[in-house]
């Protein structure tokens, strides 16, 4: 599987067990480069929800966003 998909895949999945209903509506999105995916998770609060994958990892952070 190519890094992107894989990273991609972590990301949606990570996403939906996060936010459950509120994923539905977020705005997917990469970051500068092919190595890290943010979405915009709306709600109160709205949250940056980032996936990146650095030496063959995948990282996910999340980020309140005004």
């Amino acid at each position: 599987m190519k890094k992107q998909e894989r990273l991609l895949n972590a990301h949606l999945k990570e996403g939906f067990n996060l936010y459950g209903d509120r994923w539905d509506t977020a705005n997917i999105g990469w970051v500068q480069d092919d190595n890290s995916i943010a979405s915009k998770v709306y709600g109160n609060p709205a949250v940056i929800f980032t996936s990146y994958i650095e030496k063959g990892k995948i990282f996910h952070s999340q980020e309140n966003y005004r």
